[in-house]
């Protein structure tokens, strides 16, 4: 009985309480909206205000990475010709799911 009395209290809180929580939902709404439309103008200033130092950056980083794909061409290149040796090797095995990692250690 004490079971079934909680129930039908908790039942008519929730019922109470409904319209409250829906009420505070479209504040709450509105409220979001209305931030989200005063923030808008400062991250288009700031995204603009961005977009010179990143096109900087992005500028100054371009020799460096062209020095490093330089560097790492000669590297990549022995590896796939250690891949190659390998794949013609007798220690290869077709159908096996690993590789000896062992044969590209220098």
């Amino acid at each position: 009985m004490l079971a079934l009395n909680l129930a039908l209290f908790l039942k008519a809180q929730a019922l109470n309480l409904t319209p409250f929580l829906k009420a505070q939902a479209l504040n709450l709404a509105r409220f979001l909206k209305a931030q989200a439309l005063n923030l808008a103008p400062f991250l288009k200033a700031q995204a603009l205000n961005l977009a010179p130092f990143l096109k900087a950056q992005a500028l100054n980083l371009a020799p460096f990475l062209n020095a490093q794909a330089l560097n790492l061409a000669p590297f990549l290149k022995a590896q796939a010709l250690n891949l190659a040796l390998y794949l013609k090797s007798p220690s290869f095995k077709p159908g096996t799911d690993t590789i000896q990692l062992s044969y590209f250690q220098t």
